[in-house]
Formats: structure tokens, sequence, C-alpha cells
């Protein structure tokens, strides 16, 4: 039986790899994680199996790599989780759009809607892109950012300018039928 300074010798030994080690999977679980904010709680996944783990590890190695794999694993199934849950959202809310779209309403005419995909089919791909994944897919800021490569900040920020272009061309359009 392992002895009271067995436990602590083991103890500090881990405190000492996390403490080593946490700059360098946090930083990686900031980059991959789904929602950045989930980049600590991430981390502390990827240790736990790391520790439980930590038999199948090859010491005469270099651990970096080995937890790097570990934490692009687990943002991995972070993802898959997310896509999950924006899915059944996403159902959730096609069905009560679907409901609402049974009620006429004077904001969605005919000319409206012309006005609003002629609009849209004028911007560049990329909005067009921000568009689809936001309204089409309803994934947040955070879940586009990472489909195409940006900040969630970029994301909400040209989703906001792309709102006020598209309200300005709509406007115009319906002027432009009622002359």
């Amino acid at each position: 039986m392992a002895d009271l300074n067995d436990i602590l010798a083991a103890r500090q030994a881990i405190e000492r790899f996390i403490a080593e080690n946490e700059g360098y999977v946090r930083a990686i679980a900031s980059r991959l994680a789904p929602i950045p904010a989930d980049a600590d709680d991430l981390a502390q996944q990827v240790f736990l199996i790391a520790m439980k783990k930590l038999d199948t590890f090859d010491t005469g190695r270099d651990v970096k790599p080995w937890l790097a794999g570990i934490a692009r694993n687990v943002c991995h199934k972070a993802w898959d989780a997310a896509k999950r849950e924006y899915g059944l959202k996403r159902d959730a809310l096609a069905g009560y759009l679907d409901q609402l779209a049974d009620e006429p309403s004077p904001l969605y005419t005919d000319a409206r809607k012309a006005a609003l995909k002629e609009c849209v089919d004028r911007l560049p791909d990329r909005q067009r892109r921000i568009l689809e994944l936001r309204y089409g897919m309803g994934l947040l800021s955070e879940l586009i950012a990472g489909q195409i490569r940006s900040t969630a900040t970029a994301v909400r920020m040209t989703l906001v300018r792309v709102r006020q272009q598209l309200k300005v061309c709509i406007e115009a359009s319906l002027r432009t039928a009622e002359q």
C-alpha cells in the first residue's frame, strides 16, 4: 500500500505536469473550441483524459504532441456536440417559423421577398455564406467564425453591416417598383 508521502509526491508531480503544459493546452483549446468561452473546460477535459491514459504515453517522447492530439479530439467532440445542439434548436425554430408563415404579415409581402432575394443575390460570396450559416443553418457567430476562419466579433460586425445593406437595398427596390 502506498504511504502518504508517495501520494503527496504523485499529486505534486501531477500539479507540475499541468502547470508546465496548461498554457499550451489552453492555446490549442482556444483556437479549436466551437465556443471560445469553453476553452478552459475543454483544457480541463484534456488533462483528465491525459491522466487516465498516462500509462499509454511513451516517456521517451515529447509530451506536447500527445497533449495536442488529445486536445484536437476533445475539441472535435465539442464541435459535434455543438452541431447537434444547434441542430435541435434550429429544427425547433424552423417549426415555429413554419407556424408563423401561415399567418400573413405585411412585412413579408411577395414584393419584399423578391426584393430581399434580389439584394441577397447581389452580395459577395463571403457575405452570402455568412447569412446562410446564420439564418439558414441557425449557427451562432462563434460557430460561423470557426467555419469561415474568422473571429466571432468580425462575423457579428459583418452581419450588422449586411443587414443594413439589405435594408437599404430592399427599400430602394420597393421604391423603384412603386414608381
